[in-house]
């Protein structure tokens, strides 16, 4: 059973069938057609009364008035379409620019000095009193601020457990003076091997056998 919006309008009918004009007297043509169907053409139209009285030219008329709603939604959903991926494609954009900044953020976090204050250090080959010092394992570079009695040049660095007192580590680095008189060793590190806890990091600048000692905490 047929639901009454799929049921045919007797009226429509009527106007596709009771009206025939085999000869096509007085109808106004395709193009005329097309434009009541397009609605390019006034509604008082003369042409839109002989569709009432012309069966071919209605059967013409609707046919038109189908295939520009297929065409209308057609390119509605093109449309719609189009939009959606411009959406997305902002949306990747959008995802992919955060993504780039946290990597960014990451990248300069991993990169930037680990840093550690021996600078209250007064008692040469005592070591450090500032014991409560972290670093994370993931630093690749290392600042190590040095007593004032330290003087700029290049330095050996040795890293020993602070439990068993056994080396682990050696590299070198430079200590220089910024314009306040902070004195600060410098050198590039890899952590990433050492397992988390305390150590002894032992420096003494080359050429000298003096040799001083701060403790840190490797996280």
């Amino acid at each position: 059973m047929t639901s009454p919006e799929q049921e045919p309008d007797p009226f429509e009918n009527a106007y596709l069938y009771a009206f025939p004009n085999p000869e096509r007297v007085g109808c106004p043509g395709s193009d005329v057609l097309r434009g009541l169907a397009t609605k390019d053409l006034p509604i008082s139209h003369p042409a839109r009364l002989h569709l009432m009285q012309c069966s071919p030219c209605f059967q013409e008329f609707r046919q038109l008035q189908r295939e520009i709603g297929t065409r209308r939604r057609q390119r509605t959903r093109v449309l719609l379409a189009s939009a959606a991926i411009l959406v997305l494609a902002v949306l990747l954009g959008w995802f992919w620019r955060m993504h780039e900044r946290r990597s960014h953020v990451e990248i300069a976090s991993n990169h930037a000095p680990g840093v550690l204050n021996f600078s209250a250090a007064l008692n040469r080959g005592q070591g450090s009193v500032m014991r409560d010092q972290t670093l994370p394992r993931t630093v690749r570079d290392v600042a190590i601020m040095v007593p004032f009695h330290d003087q700029p040049g290049h330095y050996d660095v040795k890293l020993r457990r602070a439990s068993d007192d056994r080396l682990v580590l050696q590299f070198s680095g430079t200590v220089s003076a910024d314009q306040t008189g902070i004195k600060t060793l410098r050198a590039p590190v890899n952590f990433s091997q050492l397992s988390p806890g305390s150590y002894q990091m032992a420096w003494r600048q080359q050429g000298s056998t003096i040799e001083e000692v701060g403790e840190f905490v490797l996280q």
